[in-house]
């Protein structure tokens, strides 16, 4: 758990799943998750015995650790064939939520507009917010821990975006560094990067500055979406990403998404319908299952995925 810059940011709760070489325990955890996920197929058990195969060439990964992740991986494969899975069982379980007429009504018309904006894929263009420029109206406390951040991280996002936006990248910023030193995460440079359900990716700044990534990329499945001024969600995320390196704004479904990454991030995702319904987004795109299952593909092994969630209880699912 890890408190947030901002008074109005309650707690929240970051966690890491490692597919670290040097970790036979967390890397047999992690590919035993994948083997679930997707029924065994044949495709996903061979990509995984190539990518086994390749560690055996290391010198520094030992018989005895290769051996181990074999083990786990049939434990994994025992565990399915006697319908004993409780990881599958369980996101199945928690995901499972009452769905209300109401609930089914507001979808309707959720998704009348999510596949008409899809349809018409429209854009204006990049959009480009008046950057702050001046000094923040903070308490004294967030003022030196922004003057931290910047200093550490040489950055200075007031000088780039306006004061909304410049807020929420020191915000994910300062998550981002208490939870490496909390988790005590370290953090390579110059690896591919993805991130799950983006928004208009305004706190793609922060990512920048924490990873140094050697490519960024950021997927959003609304990435279309109409707003009142006529702009669409993807004309903000290409202004947010303007002077960025090496990054990019993908409109995706992400489970249909396969580019690997070296690090996944997804930011609250949604693992309920309500809050799905609540962002004006239809339950035809609600399957916790298929993401996650996509995301334990698309993940490299060595790789890193992190989830970030206001409640704990969604963790577990």
């Amino acid at each position: 758990m890890v408190q947030g810059l901002l008074p109005r940011h309650p707690p929240l709760h970051v966690q890491l799943l490692r597919t670290s070489p040097g970790s036979a325990q967390n890397e047999g955890k992690w590919l035993a998750f994948w083997l679930r996920k997707n029924q065994f197929s044949p495709d996903v058990s061979k990509k995984i015995r190539r990518a086994l195969r390749r560690e055996q060439d290391k010198p520094t990964e030992t018989k005895r650790k290769i051996a181990t992740r074999n083990i786990l991986i049939q434990q994994a494969r025992r565990g399915l064939q006697g319908r004993s899975a409780p990881a599958l069982r369980d996101i199945r379980k928690a995901t499972k939520a009452h769905i209300t007429l109401t609930d089914r009504l507001r979808s309707g018309y959720h998704r009348f507009w999510y596949e008409a904006t899809q349809a018409l894929r429209w854009s204006r263009g990049t959009y480009r917010d008046v950057p702050a420029m001046t000094r923040l109206n903070l308490t004294p406390s967030q003022r030196a821990r922004i003057d931290t951040l910047a200093e550490n991280y040489t950055t200075r996002f007031e000088l780039r975006y306006p004061p909304e936006t410049t807020l929420l990248n020191y915000g994910y910023l300062d998550l981002l560094d208490r939870a490496s030193q909390t988790l005590n995460w370290s953090i390579s440079r110059n690896q591919k990067i993805c991130d799950v359900g983006s928004s208009h990716f305004a706190y793609a700044a922060a990512l920048q500055a924490f990873f140094h990534p050697s490519h960024l990329i950021g997927t959003e499945v609304d990435g279309y979406r109409l707003f009142c001024n006529g702009r669409s969600r993807i004309d903000y995320a290409h202004g947010h990403i303007q002077d960025l390196p090496h990054t990019n704004y993908v409109v995706t479904d992400y489970r249909q998404y396969h580019q690997p990454a070296e690090i996944i991030t997804a930011w609250y995702p949604f693992v309920t319908p309500k809050p799905l319904l609540a962002w004006r987004l239809p339950l035809s795109v609600f399957n916790p299952a298929a993401l996650f299952a996509q995301i334990a593909n698309n993940l490299v092994i060595g790789g890193t995925f992190v989830m970030i969630n206001h409640n704990p209880t969604c963790i577990p699912v």
